[in-house]
């Protein structure tokens, strides 16, 4: 069963774009999925206002409001990085 969640897990990060990252990262979330849930948070840290524009994103925020505090820290850092 692993491999074939690693299987889906892979297909789901190659077709990740702005109006489905959130909706996956709730799922990964959901399932422990780690490596989608890596790859979504990295991919919104790089499109923040594509994904903040998403009905996704606002059920992130009311469903798993902790779940964008931990975005906005990844989002935060990620500035930081590129600052220096």
């Amino acid at each position: 069963m692993d491999a074939l969640k690693d299987i889906c897990e892979d297909y789901l990060v190659s077709v990740l774009a702005a109006d489905t990252v959130a909706g996956l990262l709730l799922l990964a979330d959901l399932h422990t999925a780690a490596n989608l849930r890596l790859k979504c948070i990295n991919f919104i840290v790089r499109h923040p206002e594509a994904v903040m524009a998403t009905e996704g994103w606002k059920q992130i925020r009311f469903v798993r409001p902790e779940l964008g505090v931990e975005l906005f820290q990844h989002l935060a850092k990620h500035v930081k990085a590129e600052a220096n």
